[in-house]
């Protein structure tokens, strides 16, 4: 395709994301500084729609980007044939996300960050649960009825949970807990450490020591929640603002979401992939099909990799979302250094 072809395409695509209106030749003449008349506009415009890069939804009406149209454009943004164009941008302090000791929040809170910053859906898919195992866990005495246990990940994340029990242990018995689990727990992954916690602790000493009744339920409810932490979903009923023409079907997409979890397949792929866009039926996902997915993949010391990104309509502004992608990656790779 020559590069006249290109140049239009990439006006009446950046016109489209603007205005939400079908782009005609006329208006593309006037409006913009293409430099070409309307009649060279409007021939192009027919040779585009016949190669697929354009679509028109009512006969006397402008044309719109199709998929494969917004493709090669995301493809020219990605390899620098075509300058950013970002507009005003959105000034935030990084600061003002609420740091964590805990991983999960930490991304959690740059989620909705994401998410307030872009007015779409933001997404995440935490670090892989079965490349993070335990490194340290420990059992504090605080009173015969009052602990807290303290868990520590190769992923440098801390977690702690706190106890009220309902009878009293003496700071012996804590002790000899902490040692069988120090032996039995350290460097497993969240599943493992709920399989040793009965074969290998609860079994041991469940009939000496019946305060595990009590301590054994928080350590696996922790484990298990960590275990299936998967996918973060911030901003779901910004899909009402950004996706108006199938405002009845909102609720039903939000629900499926949030119930069926599609989009780990999704995120789980090309995870050596640090920026990924899915266009469309390239999420593989009918009821995504006029939607769009950006992802960047962080990583931490022991390169443990997640994805963060954004989920809008296939008129996205992508040059922005992922510009505002690249800088809260640039605030969990911070992060993860400061660990």
């Amino acid at each position: 395709m020559d590069d006249r072809k290109i140049k239009i395409l990439n006006s009446i695509i950046r016109s489209y994301i603007d205005s939400k209106e079908p782009v005609g030749s006329r208006s593309l003449s006037k409006n913009t500084d293409i430099g070409f008349s309307a009649a060279t506009i409007r021939n192009d415009m027919s040779d585009l729609e016949d190669l697929g890069y354009l679509e028109k939804i009512h006969t006397s009406s402008g044309r719109i980007p199709s998929n494969s149209g917004y493709r090669l454009y995301v493809d020219a943004l990605l390899s620098d044939r075509i300058p950013f164009d970002v507009g005003p941008r959105q000034l935030f302090d990084m600061r003002t996300i609420k740091e964590s000791n805990e991983f999960d929040n930490v991304i959690k809170n740059a989620t909705k960050m994401l998410s307030a910053i872009t007015n779409y859906t933001s997404l995440a898919l935490l670090p892989e649960m079965e490349k993070i195992y335990l490194k340290y866990i420990n059992i504090v005495f605080l009173s015969p009825k009052d602990l807290v246990i303290i868990y520590i990940y190769n992923s440098k994340e801390v977690v702690s949970d706190t106890i009220r029990l309902k009878n009293s242990v003496d700071k012996n018995t804590i002790d000899l807990i902490n040692s069988l689990l120090n032996t039995t727990l350290i460097d497993l992954n969240h599943n493992e450490v709920i399989e040793n916690l009965h074969s290998q602790v609860y079994e041991v000493l469940r009939e000496r020591h019946t305060v595990l009744n009590e301590i054994i339920p928080v350590i696996e409810k922790t484990s298990l929640e960590k275990a299936n932490a998967k996918i973060i979903l911030e901003g779901l009923g910004n899909i009402f603002v950004y996706n108006q023409d199938e405002i009845s079907n909102n609720q039903n997409l939000i629900n499926y979401l949030k119930d069926e979890n599609p989009l780990l397949d999704v995120l789980s792929e090309n995870m050596d992939t640090d920026l990924q866009v899915y266009i469309g039926e390239e999420i593989g996902i009918e009821e995504l099909e006029h939607f769009s997915i950006v992802t960047i993949t962080f990583r931490n010391k022991d390169g443990i990799k997640g994805k963060i990104g954004v989920l809008g309509p296939n008129s996205m502004k992508y040059d922005k979302v992922i510009s505002d992608l690249m800088l809260i990656n640039e605030y969990i790779s911070g992060y993860i250094e400061r660990r």
